[in-house]
């Protein structure tokens, strides 16, 4: 059962978008345009599939969307649809939560330690980090006890974890993931928290190529449609904790967007861009990295059913009319 509020919300915020002269809807068969009837509609912000709401046909295929995911703390902020919910939960946010749940694991900040991964036998060196889309766990033993090694600490655990994958002194573990997965799972994240927070209006404007983008990403997750571009950094200020926009340098300004993941103790803090309201948005996902200085503007809370195109507004208040955004 969804949330009757929150769809309540989306389908007043969804005839507003209709409203403008300039929104015209098609039928992806026909490619001809439908005319709508003043009846409850909402669409799937991840595949743009449209729902009546007063049909129960319709309703049965929506479903409340956590963000973050539920096991990484997240809270119900969209509804979309149960087809987009169960694939991507299955095809990208596993591999998320798969992600976070290891380095819980390894810090000693998860309730849970039955990990399952595939074991390859390498030689060992004292070292821990990342090398492709794999996370490297090297161990020492002494006596009845396990050690990892990290390069500032030392985690030991009892031998039963390892038990029947003990041979000789030294051995290392390799847990393997798809960073493309991953990368899909985080642009998910920042594109439904931005939606929850500025309604449709943030996916309704001349640069709507780019969030059709972002949707074939999201209904074809195996294929590589969208560069993520995103950092962990745990220093981020909790004020930044939501949407943003990238102010300085002037000319990368986007739209940055900062969450937590969190399992059991252990948290993470990611920062994930999204393109704003401009033509060169590819400017920004090629020269920001996370050696380049910059500046953020929180974006306050507002009210999406009084002010549709909050975000274009928002913007052109920051790049003085820069956003190209038809209203």
């Amino acid at each position: 059962m969804v949330n009757s509020i929150l769809l309540k919300k989306m389908e007043t915020n969804f005839s507003h978008i209709l409203q403008n002269p300039s929104a015209k809807i098609y039928s992806s068969e026909t490619k001809e345009i439908i005319e709508i009837e003043d009846r409850p509609l909402v669409m799937c912000p991840l595949c743009a599939r449209l729902f009546f709401t007063d049909l129960e046909e319709d309703t049965i295929h929506l479903s409340n969307e956590h963000t973050p995911p539920h096991k990484l703390g997240g809270d119900i902020n969209s509804i979309t649809c149960r087809t987009c919910n169960n694939m991507l939960g299955g095809k990208v946010d596993s591999e998320l939560i798969r992600q976070v749940k290891l380095a819980a694991v390894l810090s000693g900040e998860s309730p849970d330690l039955n990990y399952k991964t595939r074991l390859e036998r390498e030689t060992l060196c004292a070292t821990i980090g990342e090398t492709g889309e794999s996370i490297w766990l090297n161990l020492s033993r002494q006596q009845d006890t396990w050690y990892m090694l990290y390069p500032e600490k030392e985690q030991t655990w009892g031998g039963k974890f390892f038990e029947g994958f003990m041979k000789g002194d030294k051995f290392q573990l390799k847990f393997t993931f798809s960073s493309h997965a991953i990368g899909v799972s985080l642009l998910k994240i920042a594109y439904l928290t931005a939606f929850a927070h500025f309604g449709y209006g943030f996916l309704f404007n001349r640069n709507i190529n780019v969030n059709l983008m972002m949707m074939y990403q999201f209904s074809h997750p195996e294929e590589k449609v969208f560069s993520l571009k995103h950092w962990i950094d745990d220093n981020i200020p909790d004020e930044y904790l939501g949407v943003n926009i990238l102010v300085n340098p002037i000319e990368l300004r986007a739209f940055v967007v900062v969450v937590d993941l969190v399992m059991g103790k252990h948290k993470q803090r990611h920062a994930v861009v999204l393109p704003g309201f401009r033509k060169n948005w590819r400017k920004t996902f090629n020269e920001l990295t996370c050696g380049v200085e910059f500046s953020m503007f929180k974006c306050p809370d507002i009210d999406f059913l009084q002010s549709t195109y909050a975000a274009a507004d928002m913007w052109d208040e920051m790049f003085d009319g820069d956003s190209d955004v038809n209203k």
